[in-house]
């Protein structure tokens, strides 16, 4: 951000205006102090600095600073003693607290610490209140904590937005990886299957290639209706998919070769919850169908009061070759950490592999 001298903020060139008015002005004024014409004229650039004290906090403080120390050196006779050197403070704290929530904490502590220094120093010179030698400490370390309260506070907002932003950027990706990671594996073994059918000179069957086609659309369609979402356009408004679309993903993967039956109603579900109920079935038979040597599968749904609990199973045996860095899995379990559950995923004692997610409803037992 390009910082200049020339147009302070508005509300801050009113505060070093007000503080002229209620501090300097009376200085004019020859029947109240003999000298103060002078003292009052030397303290305005002082507190007229006040008015960039956001724009250049180090410099204003050192200003302010500076000549609150001179001025109250300068103090003597008798003609000062009913005037309290506090009147010359308030500056130079407020651009203390300037550099303590704009700068770091260890720059803004070496400004306190030569802050304090510098006023005990000059009032020290000739003390006509005792007092303000304590004063000056207790309302230094007061408006170094203020302004080091600011700044954490601006950090601590700027920590919560960018854990957001993670977290948005987490569950997109996780959108994505399902969205992408079903619908490819699906078309890659019907475009393999198709493959070999035309290698063996037989032409692939045409509900095989419908397949493949419908597939690829509902991949596109999902990914619009996703990047959609993000970019707020009018088909954002578009519902997500939720347990009453399985029987669509079934027939699906159908066509795969891979017959998968439901056992359990989940009733009315969340919004949230019924698309990550959804998306742990689609994990759960798209894994099947890339892991498992079995042709089969089933998905157990289980309504309990306060909670919906989804299960993909198989037989086996496990396809050989390497495995994959399980990311779909990774990316489920925390959906599922976000909605305050748990999902589990390993070998089943009798064979093959289970997938197993407990999601809370938010309702009362």
């Amino acid at each position: 951000m390009c910082r200049s001298w020339a147009v302070p903020p508005l509300r801050d060139g009113a505060l070093a205006l007000g503080l002229l008015l209620i501090f300097e002005l009376p200085g004019f004024d020859p029947y109240r102090h003999a000298s103060g014409f002078w003292w009052a004229a030397m303290a305005i650039p002082g507190i007229g600095a006040l008015a960039w004290w956001r724009v250049r906090p180090r410099l204003v403080w050192a200003i302010t600073t500076g000549v609150a120390a001179g001025l109250l050196a300068m103090r003597g006779g008798h003609e000062w003693g009913a005037l309290s050197p506090l009147v010359v403070f308030p500056a130079p704290l407020i651009a203390l607290a300037g550099v303590a929530a704009h700068t770091s904490r260890w720059q803004a502590t070496v400004a306190l610490v030569l802050s304090v220094t510098g006023l005990e120093s000059a009032l020290l010179w000739d003390v006509h209140r005792p007092e303000s030698l304590v004063l000056t400490v207790v309302l230094g370390v007061a408006a170094w904590a203020l302004g080091d309260g600011s700044r954490s506070r601006r950090a601590y907002q700027s920590a919560a937005a960018a854990a957001s932003a993670a977290a948005e950027r987490a569950r997109i990706a996780r959108e994505l990886h399902d969205i992408v990671a079903h619908h490819i594996s699906v078309v890659a073994l019907q475009a393999g299957t198709a493959r070999m059918l035309a290698e063996s000179g037989h032409p692939p069957d045409p509900t095989l290639l419908a397949g493949l086609e419908s597939a690829s659309r509902q991949a596109m369609a999902e990914l619009r209706q996703t990047l959609g979402v993000l970019r707020h356009s009018p088909d954002s408004a578009a519902p997500q998919p939720g347990l009453d679309q399985l029987p669509v993903l079934l027939d699906r993967l159908a066509d795969t070769g891979l017959s998968a039956s439901v056992e359990g109603k989940p009733g009315t579900l969340p919004g949230s919850v019924d698309l990550a109920a959804y998306r742990v079935v689609q994990e759960g038979l798209t894994n099947v169908l890339r892991h498992s040597q079995s042709r089969t599968a089933r998905v157990k749904i289980r309504r309990d009061p306060g909670a919906l609990t989804v299960r993909v199973l198989d037989d086996g045996p496990a396809r050989p070759g390497p495995t994959e860095s399980g990311q779909g899995l990774l990316g489920l379990r925390e959906r599922a950490a976000t909605h305050g559950g748990w999902l589990r995923a390993g070998p089943r004692s009798g064979g093959g592999f289970e997938l197993c997610a407990h999601l809370p409803l938010g309702e009362n037992p």
